[in-house]
């Protein structure tokens, strides 16, 4: 079949203008309709298995969705939760070693030059799109995640200093200090003080309410922003299985002074929610359905998958939190503009959010 005549200026209908567009809508509206002061940023990962080596970022890389090494692409995903909903709002796809390091690789694969130029951590991408959310004016009050960002101390320590807490798994070699103490492992720690458990829910599970049992003690987390600023502290939240009492996972928050038990492990809780994200996405919105490689077509997949999941879980909130539908339906009509939000492309000078 013939192929649509470029329009003037160069730019067919899909060009990476057009993309960004279609990304920034669906975040919006996720805010618009979602946004709330106390809601919690989400970071997680998830691999998406390729044949080959020609598509942008595949490589031989653990896969969490199969929990072993597999041929994949790897993309870091910051979801957006509250208590009535859930969505992805951006995303970074991860290049290792090779192909940050491999010029003509990035070249052909069309991967930006800035971004060639250096290998980024998943952390380093996450502490990225935290602050490109927090800088395009998403309201939140904390950041949850798993140990692979949890233990990234200049996350920990970007939120501090930009007063936002977090709850934040951490392997159990990760060091704390307690009054009187010099820096100790957090198992170690764990083991040595008389805790008091308390046997709570931390949300909805595939099989019904998820009850743990649960710990607080304070502590000093070394994040290099210091000590907790007035008002707030640094905390240990512990997870103990209820059916495997030896099976302990540990948390580190940063909270205000006086956040309560519950509060927290609300927190922890909403951290699945990106796995929810991602399920849906893949199954009933084709994240992971494509066969493109270059890096400008996958960003607009990507972006579009993101933009139907946001349709739907818009959706969702109208039908289960019916409102006005002159407040719902009738968006002000700088809406769109409320939050400008960021490109898909790095367009935060890196040394800003590296350190």
């Amino acid at each position: 079949p013939k192929r649509r005549p470029v329009p003037s200026g160069g730019r067919r209908p899909c060009s990476s203008r057009r993309c960004r567009y279609a990304a920034a809508s669906p975040g919006t509206r996720v805010v618009e309709h979602r946004g709330a002061p106390d809601a919690v940023l989400v970071l997680d990962e998830t691999a998406f298995l390729k044949k080959g080596s020609k598509s942008v970022g595949v490589a031989p890389q653990y896969a969490g969705i199969t929990g072993q090494t597999e041929n994949c692409q790897v993309a870091v995903f910051l979801a957006y939760v509250t208590p009535f909903g859930r969505a992805l709002i951006d995303f970074a796809l991860y290049l290792g070693k090779t192909w940050a390091g491999d010029a003509e690789r990035c070249r052909k694969a069309g991967v930006p030059r800035e971004r060639a130029k250096q290998v980024l951590t998943k952390p380093e991408l996450g502490r990225h799109l935290v602050e490109r959310a927090r800088c395009a004016g998403v309201p939140f009050a904390c950041v949850a995640a798993d140990s692979v960002y949890g233990q990234d101390r200049k996350l920990r320590a970007a939120l501090e200093r930009r007063g936002k807490g977090y709850v934040m798994a951490v392997p159990c070699d990760e060091t704390v200090s307690t009054p009187g103490t010099g820096p100790v492992r957090v198992d170690r720690l764990v083991a040595g003080l008389p805790l008091v458990f308390e046997r709570r829910s931390c949300g909805d599970g595939a099989k019904g309410d998820r009850y743990f049992d649960w710990a607080l003690t304070e502590v000093a987390w070394p994040s290099g922003a210091g000590a907790a600023r007035r008002g707030w502290q640094h905390l240990l939240l512990v997870r103990r299985s209820i059916s495997d009492p030896s099976g302990l996972a540990y948390f580190a928050v940063h909270a205000r002074t006086g956040t309560t038990l519950p509060a927290l492990t609300s927190v922890a809780g909403m951290r699945w929610g990106v796995e929810d994200c991602f399920e849906t996405a893949k199954s009933d919105c084709g994240l992971d359905q494509y066969e493109v490689r270059n890096w400008e077509p996958w960003h607009r997949h990507i972006a579009l998958a993101i933009a139907a999941f946001a349709f739907l879980s818009i959706t969702a909130t109208r039908t289960a939190h019916p409102r006005d539908r002159a407040t719902s339906d009738a968006p002000a009509p700088d809406a769109d503009n409320a939050i400008a939000w960021p490109p898909l492309h790095l367009p935060l000078p890196l040394d800003s959010v590296l350190n």
